[in-house]
């Protein structure tokens, strides 16, 4: 990725953490790669790549993988593909509804 700045993101889930790679060069922001790891509490998984689907990375642990292995194999991946430095990363939180 050539360009100016990029932006990650991410979207944590009970069992999951998705997140995306933006290019931020002259005008809006525009995806680059996105990602996914699941099963995070059982077999994780891991599946990352460009968006186009050149440069994909898929991987599987057995139970009980520690989560900061799974991070540390997705942001590798990620910072293997920047060569601008990333201007921020965000987290998406959802709040949930109070009960009646």
């Amino acid at each position: 990725m050539t360009g100016r700045a990029a932006l990650l993101t991410f979207n944590a889930g009970s069992s999951s953490l998705k997140f995306s790679l933006y290019h931020c060069g002259d005008g809006e922001p525009q995806l680059y790669a996105r990602g996914q790891i699941d099963d995070i509490e059982g077999e994780p998984s891991l599946d990352i790549g460009r968006v186009g689907g050149n440069h994909r990375l898929a991987r599987r642990w057995p139970r009980g993988a520690p989560f900061e292995t799974l991070l540390e194999a997705a942001m590798d991946w990620v910072e293997s593909q920047i060569d601008a430095p990333l201007l921020g990363a965000g987290h998406r939180v959802v709040r949930g509804a109070a009960e009646d």
